[in-house]
C-alpha cells in the first residue's frame, strides 16, 4: 500500500517533484509498506523547506512499531591513547597511576587473602581510572574530515538563502553560493589527500608501520579485512615457507601439462559453419509454391474487403 495517499494533507505537504522552472509540482515519489503496517503509520508528508539541492523534495514517514526488547551490551568509549604522544601528558599518566597503585598495594599489605589476581584486578582498574582523567576519552572520527569550518559556514548561509530566495537577485545568489561551497569541497578533499599522502610517506621513511597503515585506512575509508589465500600440499598441509610455496607450484604446473600416453587429446569441437546446405527436395518447392499462392489469395479477399 501506498502511504503517502492515505493522510490528507495540505497540497503543499503533497507534491514530491518540481518541473524546471518550476511550470508544475506532482506528486511522483511514494513510499510503499505492507497492509499489517498500516496502523503503524502516524504521517507521511513532504519538507519542501529541507535543502537537498534536488528538484525533488525531501518525503518522510513516521511509524511507531512495538517490537520485541533486544538486549545490548553497552559499548564503552575508547581512551585517548594519541595524547601519550605528548611527553608532558605520558609522564603525568606514569607519575600519576603509579602514586594510586602504590597507595592500593599498602592498603593490601595486610590483608592475607591477597593474590597475584587480585594485585593485576588493582593494577587494572588504576590504570583505566587514571586514564579517563588524564587521557579522556577518544572523539569519533568525522566521516568528510575535510570540509572547514568556512565550507560549513557556506553551507548555512546557502541554507538560510534557500529558505527565502523569492527574487531573481537571491535566487542568483544562491547558485552562486551553492557552486562555491561544491568547488570548496572538492579542493579541501584535494589538499586533505595531498596531506595524508605526505604523512604516508613520513611514517614509512620513519619505519612506523602502525601509523602509515592507520593513515591508509583513513584515505581508504574501510574496514575490510583481506583475506589472503593458504598454499596446500597434496596432503592438505599449510606450506608458510617460501621455496616450497614455490616446489608447490611447479608441481601443480606440471601436473597440469602431464599427459599420460593411453589419455587422448582434447576433444574438439566441429562447427558445420563451412559445410554447405544440400540442394532442396523437388516436394519442398512444390509445398512452397502452394504455400506461396495461399498467402497471395488471401491478401487480394482481404484487400477486397478493405477498398
Amino acid at each position: 500500500m501506498i502511504t503517502n495517499t492515505l493522510i490528507d494533507h495540505h497540497k503543499r505537504n503533497l507534491y514530491t517533484w518540481i518541473s524546471p522552472g518550476d511550470r508544475c509540482r506532482n506528486q511522483i515519489n511514494y513510499i510503499m509498506i505492507r497492509q499489517r503496517w498500516k496502523s503503524s503509520i502516524k504521517y507521511d508528508k513532504t519538507f519542501p523547506g529541507a535543502d537537498c539541492d534536488s528538484d525533488h523534495i525531501l518525503l518522510v514517514a513516521k511509524l511507531q512499531v512495538k517490537l520485541s526488547k533486544i538486549s545490548k551490551k553497552q559499548r564503552t568509549k575508547k581512551v585517548n591513547v594519541k595524547s601519550l604522544e605528548d611527553p608532558i601528558t605520558q609522564s603525568f599518566f606514569m607519575e600519576t597511576s603509579e602514586v594510586k597503585f602504590k597507595e592500593k598495594l599498602d592498603d593490601m599489605k595486610n590483608d592475607t587473602s591477597t593474590t597475584s589476581e587480585t594485585i593485576w584486578t588493582t593494577y587494572k582498574a588504576v590504570l583505566n581510572e587514571t586514564a579517563e582523567q588524564t587521557l579522556g576519552k577518544a572523539t569519533r572520527r568525522p566521516k568528510k574530515p575535510w570540509i572547514s569550518n568556512d565550507v560549513l559556514k557556506l553551507a548555512e548561509e546557502k541554507i538560510n538563502l534557500r529558505r527565502e530566495r523569492e527574487s531573481p537577485a537571491k535566487e542568483q545568489r544562491y547558485k552562486e553560493l551553492r557552486s562555491e561551497t561544491q568547488r570548496r569541497i572538492r579542493n579541501d578533499k584535494a589538499v586533505w589527500l595531498e596531506e595524508q599522502c605526505r604523512q604516508v610517506n613520513q611514517f614509512n621513511a620513519a619505519g612506523k608501520s602502525k601509523e602509515m597503515f592507520n593513515a591508509i585506512k583513513t584515505v581508504k575509508n574501510t574496514d575490510k579485512v583481506v583475506q589472503q589465500a593458504c598454499i596446500k600440499d597434496k596432503n592438505g598441509m599449510i606450506l608458510d615457507q617460501r621455496n616450497k610455496i614455490m616446489d608447490r607450484w611447479k608441481e601443480y604446473g606440471a601436473e597440469l601439462f602431464e599427459r599420460s600416453i593411453g589419455e587422448s587429446p582434447l576433444t574438439e569441437v566441429r562447427t558445420h559453419d563451412d559445410e554447405q546446405e544440400p540442394p532442396p527436395l523437388l516436394s519442398e518447392v512444390e509445398h512452397s509454391k502452394v504455400v506461396e499462392n495461399r498467402e497471395i489469395t488471401r491478401y487480394r479477399w482481404n484487400s477486397r474487403w478493405i477498398c
